[in-house]
């Protein structure tokens, strides 16, 4: 598709764009689903002990790393109190996190003494690569998507401490599924190419039941792959005729 003026039709309106975008980016667009977005880390705090509290058959969480404070130790207490009804969890942050910055030892061993199954990253092909993906996952249905980590800065929960400006996305719905494989992926690459003694996490999920109307996709990138996270952008803003609005924690010129 060739680009359009300003002012005309979108392009992202257009299902063979839309098909060219899916190629570029191996991420397919469902339709079916709820997206909200949660700019304010209290809102995103909310809603995400909302989703853990009410979990039925398992919360997996997937991030940097969880922090030694009041939402590390919060979020913990909730994490313990679902694995003593029963549920699977599963916590999965970055190793050379912990280790080189300490950040989280004290809650990581507040999980581990619950019997809760916790990793901590480490690639062993690729020794100085960390995890930097965060994942909220909820029974499957529901996913937390975007750059906060478990801790009082990104979450707004020390009154009188920092409150960075951060982005989360909270979705429901089929393209969840996708979140759930690459979660997935991640935990059962790092089970099996490191003989941990934790469960292995079931490719075989089912698609999550329609909850809105909008059509989304979830892209994940390693870094020996395709960037085609930065690719997915420049398509979208080639297929844009009215508006381009983005919000990133750095704007870093390169080729």
């Amino acid at each position: 598709f060739a680009p359009r003026r300003a002012g005309e039709a979108s392009l992202l309106s257009e299902p063979g764009f839309i098909a060219e975008m899916e190629k570029l980016t191996g991420n397919r667009f469902l339709p079916g689903n709820s997206v909200e977005l949660h700019s304010d880390g209290a809102a995103s705090y909310a809603a995400r002990n909302a989703l853990i509290a009410g979990a039925k058959k398992s919360v997996h969480l997937m991030a940097w790393g969880i922090y030694d404070d009041k939402a590390g130790r919060e979020t913990v207490d909730l994490l313990i109190a679902k694995k003593r009804e029963g549920l699977d969890v599963k916590v999965i942050v970055d190793g050379q996190t912990t280790e080189d910055s300490g950040h989280g030892l004290v809650e990581l061993a507040r999980l581990s003494a619950a019997d809760e199954e916790v990793i901590r990253f480490h690639d062993v092909k690729r020794k100085y690569d960390g995890l930097h993906a965060k994942i909220l996952l909820v029974d499957g249905e529901a996913a937390v998507l975007g750059g906060r980590n478990v801790g009082d800065p990104y979450l707004h929960t020390d009154p009188a401490g920092l409150k960075w400006r951060d982005m989360d996305v909270l979705l429901r719905g089929p393209a969840t599924a996708a979140a759930a494989r690459w979660l997935a992926e991640i935990w059962n690459e790092q089970v099996l190419s490191r003989g941990l003694f934790v469960g292995l996490i079931s490719l075989s999920h089912e698609v999550p039941t329609p909850a809105g109307t909008m059509a989304a996709a979830v892209s994940y990138s390693r870094p020996e792959g395709e960037a085609t996270i930065l690719l997915g952008m420049l398509k979208a803003m080639a297929g844009a005729t009215k508006r381009v609005r983005i919000e990133n924690a750095y704007f870093i010129t390169f080729p």
